[in-house]
């Protein structure tokens, strides 16, 4: 997959006024602007709260919740409750995967733990191609639980792209989580 595969993504997605980003390790890849490594699918990151106006996106289309690793038929008119946090949207062929993000007013809320909160206007970021993409600070936060190789990678690859900001934040979001982690020195080092 490539930074093309993405725009084709994108392209009919140009007109939904709700804000939305490539999440999981393309947000890394995104704010770095280059492919480190294989992707093997494509996250779509949405606010719980526009669910309705990404309906109308693809209206024809089959909606999925994802229950316990099933597939269970959204019904017309619902938006999912936590702890359901990811769809999946089958339209011509297509499969796209959707991921739920909460918010609490103008905040996001990490939904593992909602002490941890980002104001809705950093959520996502501007980055390669001019593609919208969750903030890496978040998409780190989502890695840092099961810590995988790719997680390790995509961390030692983002880090020097980091903001001030984004080191602060996943350091205090990292902190407040688990009270210590592995990734915490790193980000305090400048």
């Amino acid at each position: 997959m490539s930074f093309a595969n993405l725009k084709a993504i994108a392209a009919p997605l140009e007109d939904v006024f709700a804000v939305w980003g490539f999440g999981g390790g393309w947000a890394i890849d995104g704010t770095i602007g280059e492919v480190t490594r294989e992707h093997h699918d494509v996250d779509i990151c949405i606010l719980r709260e526009d669910l309705a106006e990404w309906r109308e996106v693809w209206p024809d289309a089959l909606w999925y919740k994802m229950v316990d690793g099933r597939e269970v038929e959204l019904g017309a008119d619902e938006v999912p409750e936590l702890p359901v946090h990811e769809l999946r949207v089958k339209d011509g062929g297509k499969t796209q995967e959707i991921l739920l993000l909460e918010t609490d007013g103008d905040d996001w809320v990490y939904r593992r733990d909602p002490r941890v909160k980002m104001p809705v206007e950093e959520v996502f970021v501007a980055g390669a191609e001019r593609l919208s993409f969750l903030n890496p600070a978040i998409a780190l936060l989502f890695k840092s639980q099961n810590i995988r190789d790719k997680d390790v990678k995509d961390f030692k690859a983002v880090l020097p792209f980091l903001s001030d900001f984004e080191r602060q934040w996943l350091l205090l979001a990292l902190k407040t989580v688990y009270g210590t982690h592995i990734w915490m020195d790193s980000l305090k080092e400048r």
